[in-house]
């Protein structure tokens, strides 16, 4: 949508959003003002209430992003929610929060582990992933289903990558339990 257009009207579903970076089609005050337009709600602070995160590159590994994709918010760059007259592509709509409950893995899952368990060493929790039917992988792939870690809330390059691409994060402690 370039700046100026007729709005479209507002979506079905309310979104709480944030942007971060310059767009080039419009300044910020004139991105609130289409997003209130469509009806969701802008925020100038990603808390864990946000919905989506609208940035120039969603590649960019910047700190909001990196904090985004940490708590299950979805980020878009501001082409794809301004040219999609503010509906999110269904493969950004955000996902439920994962529920704190023993976690459920398929049988025969890929996993990787990242990080260090308190009492266990990482051969230890090598034989009990692959003793559960699973398949221990040391690197994050594309084929990965699960990553086993200390803390799901974390920031490291393997946890970032793995919620950008989908993977079931899981704590050590829900794993083994």
């Amino acid at each position: 949508m370039a700046a100026g257009s007729p709005l479209k009207q507002p979506t079905e579903m309310t979104m709480k959003i944030s942007v971060s970076g310059k767009y080039e089609k419009m300044g910020r005050s004139e991105i609130e003002g289409q997003v209130e337009a469509m009806g969701h709600t802008f925020t100038k602070h990603i808390t864990k209430d946000t919905d989506v995160l609208l940035v120039a590159d969603p590649d960019s590994g910047s700190s909001k992003i990196t904090k985004a994709l940490r708590d299950g918010i979805k980020v878009v760059s501001y082409e794809d929610f301004f040219d999609g007259d503010g509906e999110l592509p269904d493969a950004a709509k955000k996902k439920p929060a994962a529920k704190k409950k023993p976690a459920k893995i398929k049988a025969g899952s890929k996993v990787c582990v990242t990080g260090k368990h308190p009492s266990l060493g990482r051969k230890e929790i090598q034989a009990r992933i692959e003793e559960l039917g699973h398949e221990f992988s040391g690197h994050l792939t594309k084929d990965t289903d699960v990553l086993l870690c200390t803390d799901p809330d974390g920031s490291s390059s393997k946890l970032v990558k793995a919620a950008k691409d989908g993977v079931q994060i899981i704590s050590y402690d829900a794993f083994l339990d």
